[in-house]
């Protein structure tokens, strides 16, 4: 799982993380104790990770998108494919197109991100997502 990644990166800078679960399990790589913190825990990775925010103003503390879904989706494909796929654009895409038979219509859009690329254009996603 990515975000163990980033807990590993970021534990030199959190020492107390070695006694404390949920960052104890990610570091040392143990999924059951990870999974044994719950909904609750993995969103205090996420957190870690800079995914989410958390206001602690309250009793409960409350959990939000810290980047938007754009974002988020772009971080997991990229580590997607450098672990999966060897860094391998084309290999990630046919694996996705290998997966299931695309529609027309998603071709279609496919072949208009590729064209926006290639003109040096961002491609619109189409996808709503929370911002800070």
């Amino acid at each position: 799982m990515f975000a163990f990644d980033r807990v590993r990166a970021l534990a030199p800078e959190h020492p107390e993380w070695k006694t404390t679960q949920p960052f104890k399990g990610a570091i040392e790589q143990d999924m059951k104790a990870v999974v044994a913190t719950g909904e609750h825990g993995l969103m205090q990775i996420m957190a870690a990770k800079g995914q989410l925010d958390r206001d602690e103003s309250e009793r409960s503390h409350v959990y939000v998108p810290a980047i938007p879904r754009e974002h988020a989706q772009q971080q997991m494909a990229t580590d997607l494919m450098e672990r999966a796929f060897a860094g391998s654009l084309r290999s990630l895409v046919m694996g996705a197109l290998g997966g299931r038979r695309a529609t027309k219509k998603e071709l279609a859009e496919l072949r208009a991100l590729i064209e926006e690329h290639e003109d040096g254009k961002q491609p619109e996603t189409g996808q709503k997502g929370r911002t800070r």
